[in-house]
């Protein structure tokens, strides 16, 4: 059931706990005309978390932690390793792989 918007359930007196346990039953909120419903799921919305896709968004996390915090984990550790919440994944980027993603940055 379309449950509406934030904003209309909270002045109809429906309490956030009530809007959640309709989120969990698979209601879905609407925040208007132009927006599409939201549907609350435990699944990651860009799954599954295949190599091909999982490996960029772990790298662009890396560059965002910059090349000098990149580099002293690479220097202490040895190589970074990142972990989807989602899907536990472990990826291992060693000190050749954060080089290629800073490359850009010597030039």
């Amino acid at each position: 059931a379309d449950l509406g918007s934030v904003t209309e359930r909270l002045a109809d007196g429906m309490r956030p706990g009530e809007m959640a346990a309709a989120l969990m039953k698979g209601d879905v909120l609407s925040g208007g005309e132009d927006e599409q419903l939201a549907q609350f799921s435990l699944e990651p919305s860009y799954g599954p978390c295949e190599t091909e896709t999982l490996k960029p968004r772990m790298e662009k996390m890396i560059r965002a932690l910059g090349r000098k915090e990149a580099d002293a984990i690479v220097e202490e550790v040895g190589s970074i390793e990142v972990r989807c919440d989602f899907c536990m994944k472990t990826l291992e980027f060693t000190k050749s792989d954060v080089e290629v993603l800073f490359h850009d940055d010597n030039l």
